[in-house]
């Protein structure tokens, strides 16, 4: 049995302790702070990289780093200020989805805006949080891609269809077959793994 260290994600003195007591750390959750994850990278492998970790706990970074990958997504707008919603509002238009930037999932965090006089009051709600507004797509259907790497190469499972209820994964479909889906995805998640130096 591996070492039991009780401490706060964000514990610098925590996650060294763990550290110490390890030959790799590894996470399952994004929420930790990622500066002493870098910390620790000096005396530890850590996987995935901190710079992955980095990436999926904030909406934007990961947006970003999909637009430098030309990976398509849904416009977004950054929201820091009453300008920026603006700015939303004139980009995007309505419908919208406000989201924020960090800690949301499963519906959390998010505010779907119909008509862009309720924008400011969604921004708000969400505790004026730094956030993205993200245009609202229609689509058919939500599919997902799980992949896994070592150093040398990276595999992928079957595409998996995803039902939601109230913004909350209800079902997943497994396996979705559909090429012209799947080959896309695969290279997708490829291009962020190999630029994150995904291990895992």
């Amino acid at each position: 049995i591996g070492p039991i260290v009780l401490g706060a994600l964000d514990d610098p003195a925590s996650l060294a302790e763990l550290a110490a007591a390890s030959d790799v750390i590894t996470l399952e959750i994004e929420n930790v702070a990622v500066a002493p994850l870098e910390a620790l990278e000096a005396g530890v492998p850590v996987y995935p990289p901190p710079a992955a970790i980095a990436a999926a706990q904030d909406r934007l970074h990961e947006k970003e780093l999909f637009r430098t990958l030309g990976i398509p997504s849904a416009p977004f707008v950054a929201v820091a200020s009453e300008e920026d919603l603006a700015s939303a509002a004139e980009t995007l238009g309505a419908p919208l989805v406000l989201k924020t930037r960090r800690l949301g999932y499963d519906g959390r965090g998010q505010r779907f805006v119909h008509d862009l006089a309720q924008l400011s009051a969604a921004w708000t709600e969400l505790g004026r949080a730094p956030s993205i507004a993200e245009r609202f797509l229609r689509f058919t259907r939500e599919v997902s891609l799980i992949g896994a790497c070592n150093s040398r190469d990276c595999v992928f499972y079957p595409l998996t269809e995803n039902v939601h209820r109230d913004g909350i994964l209800a079902t997943s479909i497994a396996p979705f077959a559909d090429p012209a889906l799947g080959r896309p995805a695969q290279e997708w998640l490829r291009a962020v793994l190999e630029r994150l130096g995904y291990r895992g």
